[in-house]
């Protein structure tokens, strides 16, 4: 593989220049390795945190637990759970796996997202080393990664899809780019999308990205690989709709809608260039030098920003970035040796690298101005207790999030979606099983976020009619100060006279 001629990295620099002009990148790669320390210790909390951390991680764990007990996880959602599985099944398949060897818990599934995040930080550096032969730049550019919680760390150790995804994206980009001329290469690089693409929707754009490139660089390749992913894919497609009795295709792309928030792209747009905004500036920058080989990685970059487009809708937004952030650490680590070098043939050259650490300092600094909040043995004392007292209610628990307060007991779990609209494709909203059993006091106590409550206005004049709220409780959670819950009871009379 010839990837141009290589420029020499700062290990080698520093036996020509001297130790006082590596200083300042010593101390970037320090900076970056307190950065990685953090996360570190953060990623650790998490696994022996026994709780949600985040309201959406207790459906990814229920979802693989069913998959592990041999349920169908596209089912009708007029059934209970009334639950739309919105993603592809290669997570819950492998975390359904782990689930069935160590029992229903939350570490195993966030012990496989650590181990996907950790992969794309190894995919960064041979991505960085592949391109420009610099260790010291694949390392930083692997550490940048994990610089920061906004739109990456936080959610890279918590039991969610999109640090997967991103893995077996960046392994396809990186065997796509080895070899043109290796057809195993290339099946390598296919195999590694199509995973991707089945673990989430999104995952599409970084395959278009990499195919565009492969096709200006080798139409005939790229048609070859094009047809045979585009014919496993459909294969599989029609696989898993058939045996689910087609609500795959029907949960995935007819009932997978959210409620729509007016200006919410714009403004995470807005907050990811206040956290980021250094490091983004440089990876636009690169779009516009380098070598005509790199051009994959700025496909790469490009496409990914179309991932802030579908912000506007679900819950989970922040997570959606992760691929931007990836692909902005590589451009910035590919460019960086260049940048470096002109540094180098000024004079003093330790001047100009210590401005570059300066800038880079400065982006670590706005990019960690939004914290870990680490879970603690308090929280989970907390949730225990809240779930013990759950699990002693005379009848069935209803809940909007917290999902584990309910299935951890090994109680039936009623779970409401997060868009009641979405399980009825916005008709017939009224004919969901949810309304009758409302009516007639089905559950004793019903859970619901008071802050990001998804109850509609009608669901809750519904509730009124028979349930009143009987108070709030604060459950731990990554936002400061929790999350409150509004707990709804049946009324007294009501459940005497049931």
């Amino acid at each position: 593989m010839n990837l141009g001629r290589k420029i020499p990295s700062p290990f080698q620099a520093i036996k020509m220049l001297g130790g006082k002009n590596f200083l300042p990148l010593i101390l970037l790669l320090l900076l970056l390795t307190a950065a990685f320390a953090n996360f570190a210790h953060y990623a650790l909390s998490m696994l022996l945190y026994p709780f949600e951390w985040d309201s959406f991680e207790g459906y990814h764990v229920y979802q693989s637990w069913r998959f592990a007990r041999g349920e169908p996880l596209y089912k009708d959602p007029n059934t209970y759970p009334l639950l739309v599985t919105n993603y592809p099944p290669m997570f819950f398949v492998l975390g359904g796996a782990l689930l069935k060897i160590f029992g229903l818990a939350f570490w195993p599934l966030r012990l496989l997202a650590l181990a996907a995040a950790l992969t794309s930080g190894l995919m960064i550096f041979l991505i960085v080393k592949a391109e420009n032969g610099s260790s010291f730049w694949a390392l930083a550019g692997a550490l940048l990664f994990f610089a920061s919680p906004y739109s990456a760390s936080y959610y890279l150790p918590m039991a969610r899809i999109d640090g997967l995804a991103l893995a077996f994206s960046l392994a396809g980009l990186y065997f796509l780019r080895r070899n043109l001329e290796s057809a195993k290469a290339l099946a390598a690089a296919g195999i590694f999308f199509l995973l991707a693409v089945y673990t989430k929707q999104t995952a599409i754009l970084a395959a278009v990205a990499g195919w565009l490139w492969l096709l200006l660089n080798n139409p005939r390749r790229a048609l070859v690989m094009g047809s045979a992913m585009a014919v496993a894919g459909a294969i599989a497609f029609v696989l898993i709709n058939r045996f689910s009795g087609e609500e795959f295709y029907r949960q995935l792309f007819i009932l997978n809608v959210g409620r729509a928030a007016p200006g919410q792209a714009e403004g995470m747009f807005v907050n990811f260039l206040g956290r980021w905004g250094i490091f983004f500036a440089a990876a636009v920058a690169a779009l516009f030098v380098g070598r005509r080989q790199e051009n994959l990685w700025r496909s790469f970059f490009v496409f990914s920003l179309l991932n802030g487009v579908f912000t506007f809708r679900h819950g989970a937004v922040i997570a959606y970035y992760l691929p931007v952030v990836a692909a902005m650490a590589i451009l910035c680590a590919v460019s960086a040796p260049r940048f470096d070098r002109l540094l180098v043939e000024s004079k003093p050259v330790w001047r100009g690298r210590l401005g570059l650490t300066a800038v880079a300092a400065l982006g670590l600094i706005a990019a960690n101005g939004w914290q870990y909040i680490r879970p603690t043995r308090a929280d989970a004392g907390k949730m225990e207790e809240y779930r013990q007292a759950f699990a002693q209610a005379d009848g069935e628990i209803l809940t909007f999030q917290m999902h584990s307060l309910a299935f951890l007991n090994s109680r039936e779990v009623y779970i409401f979606p997060t868009s009641l609209e979405s399980t009825t494709g916005f008709r017939g909203v009224e004919s969901s099983p949810f309304f009758g059993d409302i009516d007639r006091g089905k559950f004793k106590i019903v859970l619901d976020s008071y802050r990001y409550s998804f109850i509609s206005p009608g669901i809750r004049d519904r509730l009124k009619l028979r349930y009143e709220p009987s108070g709030v409780v604060v459950l731990p959670a990554h936002r400061p100060g929790g999350e409150e819950f509004v707990i709804w009871r049946l009324r007294p009379e009501e459940a005497e006279g049931k």
